[in-house]
Parts: C-alpha cells; structure tokens; sequence
C-alpha cells in the first residue's frame, strides 16, 4: 500500500504582514515548510511527499527542501492561482509517478506542527473510510449572524468541529472529484470537492498544536508550544 503526502505550499501570507509568505519564516529557529515536510518525510507510513509551490516561490521553495536529506522528497511542482488548483495540480503530479499512491494525505505547510499521531490516525481512518480530515471539537460558543453585530442564532457546540489538516483521501476518488468539479463549485478545501462528488467524508481526531499559522500571534502560541514539549 503506497500512501503520499501532498503540501500546499502556495500561499503568500498577506495577513502575517512580513516580508515574505509566512512558510519560509523562522519557527524556534527552523523554517516553517522544513518542519512541516520533515514532520511528514519521517513517517514511517508515508512513501512520498511533494510540495506544491506558488510559481513565484519556487526557486526559494526548493532552496529550503534542498537542507531536508530524504529520499521521499519528490520534484516541487508550482501550484494555481487557488487552493482548489493547487490541489489539482499536485494530484495530477502524483499520477504522472511510475506508480500511483493508493492514498494522499493533503497538508498545509502552514500547520508545521502537525504530530505523528495525528498523520498516523489520519491514514488509519482514511484506509477504513476512504475520505476524512483531522478535526478537532469547538469549545467556544459560536454564534451566526447574517446582520452584525445583531446575534441571531447560537448553533449547539456539540455538533461543531474545527477543521484542520491533513485531510486524506482514497487517491482515485479524490483525483476524480477534481476532475468532474463544476467550473462554477464553490469550495474551500478537498473534503468540500469529495462532498461534492458524493462521497462521504469521516472526521478524525486532531490536535490543539496543529494550528495554522495565519497571524503573528499564531507563531508566538506555536512557538510556546514548541518550548514545552
């Protein structure tokens, strides 16, 4: 059973405010895609891990994957102007391969704090469900408005999930789905284009750590994190 890592690497970071897309800032000192991809490069469960890279990083991106020693590390390849693209094209990268994976875990770079747990209970539920994303439980109250600030509605808590990566897919499946999406879908990561097609998608236990970084607060929790393990 051959099992791939996809990490979508293309985004530029506008709400971190620095100088360059957030997954080549330092994290405790080591670049966010160096962590993020080696989290993956050392699972023992994963064959290959491919990058997809924003075109106008490219040559920055593969600088970095240059200082990572792994054999399952496979040519980047520059990604679309949309998450949805992106995706498409690293899936249509990974069937060009002399073999196809059976399964692809589908990672943002930006969540460099992803555990071998969460990576390990991903595949476990995707090779027994075909499809599901790590999730973790809301603990706040959320509340719905369509008229701000006016509160409107108060969904019950107990039946909201924070979605995180990885998300994880049966390869076939996943690679259709994005084939056959309508030009016109609307979607905002793989588990919405696998709905779309039919599919059933299964959640599976994240983790608090596993957070994205979006904000300059987000490194300072990640990197309180780090100085705790």
């Amino acid at each position: 059973m051959q099992i791939d890592a996809l990490i979508l690497s293309g985004g530029t970071g506008t709400r971190m405010g620095a100088d360059c897309p957030k997954q080549f800032l330092p994290l405790a000192g080591t670049c966010v895609l160096k962590r993020t991809v080696e989290a993956f490069c050392s699972h023992p469960d994963i064959s290959r891990v491919l990058v997809v890279s924003g075109a106008s990083f490219l040559n920055e991106t593969n600088e970095i994957l240059k200082t990572i020693a792994s054999e399952k590390l496979l040519p980047t390849v520059c990604g679309g102007s949309t998450r949805q693209e992106s995706s498409y094209l690293g899936l249509c990268a990974l069937a060009r391969e002399a073999a196809a994976p059976d399964y692809v875990l589908i990672h943002d770079a930006a969540r460099p704090l992803v555990s071998k747990e969460v990576i390990s209970r991903c595949i476990e539920t995707v090779v027994s469900c075909g499809a599901c994303t790590a999730s973790i439980p809301v603990q706040d109250t959320i509340i719905s408005s369509d008229a701000p600030p006016l509160l409107q509605t108060v969904p019950d808590r107990a039946t909201l999930f924070a979605v995180q990566t990885p998300q994880a897919f049966a390869f076939a499946e996943i690679l259709a789905a994005h084939r056959n999406l309508p030009a016109d879908a609307v979607v905002t990561d793989d588990t919405s284009v696998m709905r779309l097609a039919g599919y059933p998608v299964y959640l599976t236990q994240g983790d608090k750590k596993n957070i994205k970084l979006t904000t300059p607060e987000d490194f300072w929790i990640a990197e309180a994190f780090l100085a705790h393990e």
